[in-house]
């Protein structure tokens, strides 16, 4: 019985080992992941790619106005997750230099659009809802984008 115990304890370790590994991996897969696909981002932004929509091709502008300097991209980027990101933004929609934010939308096949969408995913990342209110162009001076 002693024998079978022991099995069991050093299969059960041996499992556990395993899946940390394998979760310790994927952890790594994916913060390599968002890194190269920051990095994607900021390299376009540098070059200002054509043959993008004006939305990606301002994400990947600010993505490398916010680092414009490779050696602290590659010193911070990396490490940065999706929070700090958003961090960020609050840090570039509130700025004094900030004048305004105007969304551009899409209207769906069924006549409606997602301008309240884009203007509540903007908004969280806002402390301050007055200066949001301030800020985001009202949807009657938008244009709605193109396919």
């Amino acid at each position: 019985m002693d024998d079978k115990n022991t099995i069991q304890t050093t299969m059960s370790s041996l499992i556990n080992d395993v899946r940390d590994i394998v979760e310790n991996g994927l952890r790594k897969a994916y913060q390599n992941v968002n890194a190269i696909t920051v990095f994607t981002y900021w390299q376009v932004g540098k070059r200002v790619a054509k043959g993008y929509t004006l939305r990606d091709l301002r994400i990947y502008r600010q993505s490398y106005l916010c680092f414009n300097d490779l050696e602290i991209w590659y010193s911070r980027v990396p490490n940065l997750t999706w929070t700090h990101f958003r961090t960020l933004l609050n840090t570039l929609f509130e700025h004094k230099n900030c004048i305004s934010i105007k969304p551009y939308y899409y209207i769906k096949q069924d006549g409606t659009d997602n301008y309240l969408e884009l203007v509540q995913n903007i908004s969280r990342n806002f402390t301050d809802m007055k200066l949001m209110r301030d800020r985001v162009v009202n949807k009657t001076y938008c244009a709605p984008l193109t396919d």
